[in-house]
């Protein structure tokens, strides 16, 4: 099995948080640590499921 089918997820996850992150704390005007884990734009588990299909179909 090769390494990128569990990495690819991985970093979808870590970008996608910080995307939440940096959209949630402009939207708040605060530094929103508390909103990362919950729903909204842009979906930490869409992120997860959309690359692994990615990496399948590749």
């Amino acid at each position: 099995m090769d390494i990128s089918y569990i990495v690819t997820p991985f970093f979808a996850w870590l970008l996608t948080g910080i995307l939440k992150f940096f959209f949630n704390s402009i939207t708040e005007k605060r530094l929103a640590f508390d909103l990362i884990g919950y729903g909204g734009f842009p979906s930490n588990h869409s992120s997860i499921v959309a690359s692994s299909a990615a990496i399948i179909f590749f």
